[in-house]
């Protein structure tokens, strides 16, 4: 199953205008429609820039049970456990969206560090992530197809 909220990479050349937060782009592999929600990260290599979005698939359904929102600075502590050489625990860099019980949350910053045995234990704050409204996303969609084919 493809999640509803997921980060995608993105090259561009230096000096082209990369998305912007409520943007939508369609992968160059796929035809599917992205709504961009969130930045997460960005590397400047060369002559190229990388941006990792945090982004919503407007061609999947949100789920009908939708989360009440709070505060835009409300956080919550979680922890995730791995062994110090497991490649998963990558994916829990600063910035980086999760799924964790059902709701996405966004990493903003490390709490605590340890080791217990080979296990590594990493504590952080975490933010959620809210994906925007089902008649929002079919909006954007339409708006999207109607710039395709430049009907006014």
């Amino acid at each position: 199953m493809e999640r509803l909220i997921t980060t995608i990479r993105c090259v561009f050349r230096l000096f082209k205008q990369p998305h912007k937060i409520g943007d939508t782009f369609t992968l160059n592999n796929t035809s599917e429609p992205m709504l961009v929600i969130g930045i997460e990260k960005y590397e400047l290599w060369h002559d190229q820039i990388i941006i990792w979005y945090t982004c919503q698939r407007l061609d999947r359904e949100a789920p009908t049970k939708i989360h009440t929102r709070k505060p835009s600075n409300y956080v919550v502590e979680l922890e995730i456990k791995g062994k110090y050489d497991d490649v998963e625990l990558k994916r829990y860099g600063l910035g980086s969206t999760i799924l964790n019980r059902g709701q996405y949350y966004k990493i903003q910053e490390y709490t605590e560090i340890a080791l217990k045995g080979t296990d590594l234990v990493i504590s952080f704050l975490a933010r959620p992530v809210y994906p925007v409204s089902q008649k929002e996303a079919k909006e954007k969609l339409f708006g999207e197809r109607r710039k395709k084919l430049k009907i006014l």
